[in-house]
């Protein structure tokens, strides 16, 4: 893909790193001003892509429309976690037959660890000790028994520009899971859950609802606990040996940040037309692992294969 289709995407993904490289811009509210996120995005796509970018009146113009409509949605957007469970079995992600997949290439874990924001990437988080030498994670889906993940083509035009790509249309019921444990213990540290919603009444797509659970083993160490906090501005954090001695931080991420950060990807990488119904950021079909060897896994233990289309 040539010109503006590969540009706008990668516009779009430098402006959600951005926005997800900072706590504090996930705690504050709003998107960025209009000239700040151009400046983020050009700043961003150094480091992320070799693409080239539009030039600042057409980037201004599509940002604008995303920010518009992440404005409006976020009003009208539902409860983060509506229909999710307050609590879980410890054991869940184990017994229900999720099948595991790897996330797109270079992503690694979104997380604030000692203070710091930590972004899609596999960060420091001690003199020697990267993020993946101190936490283990997985991720995973499930679709309700029978259904398939329906492939679609969409085709756009821009000025004298045409592209395509696709977008995934996810059964009602679809679960992926993000779990993140200790390394040292093996000890769980938190359990990220996407569930899909059932579709509005003419068909399109409906929300998805984004629960973060955490063990609490006073109250009960055999459960996960729903993190729903009242101020999202003190979250909660709890500390955790390093190896080798010392310990670091982890802090919750604000649950209503989830839904913020999947929707900045936009419609052009992560085929979210809002806020409102944003869902996975990895589970997705700019995620070159998914049709094939999580598919292959999904067959050998599901019994069929998980996709249909495209059309």
């Amino acid at each position: 893909m040539k010109g503006g289709g590969l540009s706008a995407r990668a516009a779009i993904v430098c402006l959600a790193c951005a926005l997800a490289a900072s706590a504090r811009a996930q705690l504050a509210p709003g998107l960025p001003s209009l000239s700040d996120a151009v400046r983020l995005v050009r700043a961003r796509a150094r480091r992320t892509t070799a693409a080239p970018l539009p030039d600042d009146q057409d980037l201004r113009q599509y940002l604008r429309g995303l920010m518009d409509a992440r404005q409006k949605s976020d009003a009208a957007a539902s409860p983060i976690h509506a229909g999710l469970p307050a609590s879980l079995p410890a054991d869940w992600p184990r017994t229900q037959g999720f099948v595991p997949f790897h996330g797109i290439p270079g992503d690694f874990l979104v997380a604030e660890v000692n203070g710091g924001q930590i972004a899609f990437e596999d960060g420091q988080v001690a003199p020697g000790l990267k993020l993946s030498q101190v936490v283990d994670q997985e991720e995973a889906a499930l679709l309700p028994p029978g259904r398939t993940i329906r492939r679609i083509i969409k085709r756009v035009r821009y000025q004298d520009k045409s592209w395509s790509y696709e977008v995934w249309h996810y059964p009602a019921g679809t679960r992926v899971i993000h779990l993140i444990a200790d390394h040292a213990t093996a000890k769980i540290i938190e359990l990220r859950l996407l569930q899909k919603r059932p579709d509005g009444p003419r068909g399109e797509g409906g929300p998805w609802s984004f629960g973060i659970y955490r063990p609490r083993p006073r109250k009960n160490p055999a459960e996960l606990y729903l993190y729903a906090p009242k101020n999202e501005k003190s979250p909660e954090s709890e500390e955790f040996a390093l190896p080798g001695g010392g310990k670091f931080r982890w802090t919750r991420l604000p649950p209503s940040s989830c839904r913020s950060c999947h929707s900045s990807m936009g419609d052009g990488w992560y085929q979210y037309p809002d806020a409102s119904r944003a869902g996975p950021c990895g589970f997705v079909p700019a995620n070159p692992n998914l049709l094939g060897d999580w598919a292959r896994r999904y067959r050998q233990s599901r019994g069929y294969f998980p996709f249909s289309g495209p059309s």
